[in-house]
C-alpha cells in the first residue's frame, strides 16, 4: 500500500510538472499514467463515502475526454481551460490522498492509546467481566 501512494505521489508530482511546463503528447501521457496510479489507489483503499468515489471517477472520465481531445488534435495543443481540469483534478487526488493519511494516522494512535493503555487486571485478555464473583473466589480457596 506504501508503495501505490508512493507510486500515486509521484505520478501526481508528473503530471502537474508536465501540465505547467510539458507539451500536448506529454501531458497527456503523464496525465493518463496519473489516472492508472489513481485507480490502483483506490482500489486499495477502500471509502464509505460514495458521492465522493462516483465525483473522482466522473472527474477522471472528464479528464480522460479532455486527453483524448489534445491526442485527437494535429499539434497537440492544450488550451488553458483543460489544463487547469487536470490541475484541479491532480489537487482533488492529493486531497483525498492526504485525507486518506490523516484516517490511517487516527486509527494508528487509537491503537497506539489502546496498546499502551491500563491493562491492569486485563492481562491475558482476562477482565473483570470475566473473573467470577468474590463470593466464589473464596469457595474455589
Amino acid at each position: 500500500m506504501k508503495e501505490t501512494r508512493r507510486d500515486l505521489l509521484a505520478a501526481l508530482n508528473a503530471c502537474e510538472k508536465s501540465v505547467s511546463e510539458g507539451r500536448g503528447l506529454e501531458i497527456v501521457e503523464d496525465t493518463t499514467a496519473t489516472i492508472r496510479f489513481a485507480q490502483r489507489y483506490r482500489a486499495h483503499f477502500k471509502h464509505e463515502d460514495w458521492e465522493d468515489e462516483k465525483k473522482l471517477r466522473r472527474d477522471a472520465v472528464d479528464v480522460l475526454v479532455i486527453l483524448r481531445n489534445i491526442a485527437e488534435r494535429e499539434d497537440y495543443i492544450v488550451e488553458e481551460p483543460e489544463k487547469e481540469i487536470v490541475r484541479k483534478w491532480c489537487r482533488e487526488i492529493r486531497v483525498r490522498v492526504d485525507r486518506d493519511d490523516d484516517v490511517r494516522r487516527q486509527m494508528w494512535e487509537r491503537a497506539q492509546s489502546w496498546m499502551e493503555g491500563n491493562w491492569d487486571g486485563n492481562e491475558w485478555g482476562i477482565t473483570p467481566s470475566h473473573l467470577p464473583p468474590p463470593a466464589q473466589v473464596n469457595q474455589l480457596s
